[in-house]
């Protein structure tokens, strides 16, 4: 087996952890099993390019297990914390929300987009995660995370292009960084207000992201259409 194919299916086995215990109500230890999660995707890339060859069976393990762990049970988790709070109107959204993702996610994974050096086709699913996960992390709900997460989900089925930076075909200059970063959350006490703060950064960034995606590409669509 691939060394890249066995971090990467650590990273799987803490997905299924944080789902079994988001379900039973340790949220808290839900998210941190999921970040120790991510911690293992961000390692199995630089694995695989270090020691591994170009594997397509790889490459298509890797991508199941980030639908899984990148949307479905961020999804979950978000449910299980704030289903007392949705509003009616909130909770048909969020029904409206699953039922595009889902499919569009693993339409996706089969009939992949040829992704661009400087965009995502569609919006990424991480954007997703830092909605999810950052409002959870939070622990306040306010019904405008509806609407964000119905926006990220029809970014994603319609494959609306969301700019990035261009890193080329190498590994990125990041990897530390995201790495050693994940694991400073980890450490962080649940019940501390570095830990919230934690959650509004991440759901800031992902609602930015989110947010900026659609307003260039409707601006482009718009300055098309009037040429």
């Amino acid at each position: 087996m691939r060394k890249a194919d066995i971090v990467t299916l650590i990273g799987g086995s803490l997905t299924g952890l944080a789902l079994v215990t988001g379900l039973t109500g340790e949220i808290c230890l839900a998210v941190k099993l999921l970040l120790l999660a991510y911690f293992m995707d961000v390692i199995d890339g630089w694995v695989a390019r270090k020691y591994d060859e170009p594997d397509e069976r790889g490459q298509m393990l890797d991508r199941v297990l980030d639908r899984i762990s990148q949307a479905v049970v961020p999804f979950i988790l978000f449910i299980a914390t704030y289903e007392k709070y949705l509003e009616r109107y909130s909770l048909g959204i969020m029904y409206i929300y699953a039922s595009i993702m889902m499919p569009a996610i693993f339409y996706r994974l089969v009939y992949r987009t040829r992704r661009s050096l400087d965009y995502f086709p569609g919006t990424p699913l991480f954007v997703h995660a830092l909605i999810l996960l950052g409002a959870v992390i939070y622990g306040s709900y306010y019904s405008f995370y509806s609407f964000i997460l119905l926006g990220a989900a029809l970014g994603t089925a319609l494959n609306i292009p969301y700019f990035r930076r261009r890193t080329g075909s190498g590994p990125s200059p990041a990897v530390a960084g995201r790495a050693l970063a994940i694991l400073l959350l980890v450490a962080i006490p649940c019940a501390s207000t570095i830990w919230q703060g934690f959650g509004i950064v991440l759901l800031s960034i992902g609602v930015l992201y989110a947010a900026v995606g659609w307003i260039i590409y409707l601006v482009l669509s718009y300055g098309e259409s009037t040429r």
